[in-house]
């Protein structure tokens, strides 16, 4: 099946992204990892900033949904930890390029405001901020304060990430995971 084009966009311009960092990317070289023409690509896109935005707007509305759906199958905190790491490190091993963006674009000033940048480093946060909470209430764990400790976790899980970029090491990804599981368990416990 044939992706796409604003799918294809999307891709094309996270694995050049990657390689050659998002300033140093022209929209040239998107449409010539795309195949298509660059006009083509305003069709779908005002700027490369829009691109960028969007690459993580896609990734974050991946991430809501399928947190959605864990919260719908009243699942414990820790399943819905466990099954979201699961799910996350299991994107991002799919999908180096994308992982490489999220850690190293994310955090540009000049991006801070973008839409789907915004979404990714807050709201994402706020959700997992929201469901400690609940869990807190419910006795599932320990009292704290879930916002302190929700930017912890979402600032430890992408630190990991990117630790795992900078080595090349994405042969450790199930092992980082796991100790990530395990430091985020063992200290929300009762």
């Amino acid at each position: 099946m044939e992706l796409d084009k604003k799918e294809l966009i999307r891709q094309c311009a996270a694995e050049v992204i990657a390689k050659e960092g998002y300033y140093n990317t022209t929209v040239r070289m998107i449409a010539e990892k795309a195949g298509i023409a660059v006009g083509t690509i305003y069709i779908y896109f005002k700027t490369k900033e829009e691109i960028l935005d969007y690459i993580f707007l896609v990734e974050h509305n991946k991430r809501i949904k399928y947190l959605d759906e864990l919260q719908k199958n009243n699942k414990s905190i820790t399943e819905v930890i466990q099954s979201f790491l699961d799910f996350h490190f299991s994107e991002l091993k799919e999908n180096p390029s994308i992982s490489k963006v999220l850690v190293q674009e994310g955090i540009s000033p000049l991006m801070s405001n973008a839409e789907g940048i915004k979404k990714y480093w807050t709201k994402l946060p706020n959700i997992l901020a929201e469901m400690l909470e609940r869990a807190q209430q419910n006795g599932e764990i320990r009292s704290m304060d879930s916002i302190i400790v929700s930017r912890l976790v979402f600032y430890l899980i992408r630190g990991s990430v990117y630790i795992m970029q900078e080595s090349d090491a994405a042969s450790w990804i199930n092992k980082v995971k796991e100790q990530i599981v395990s430091l985020i368990l063992d200290g929300i416990k009762k």
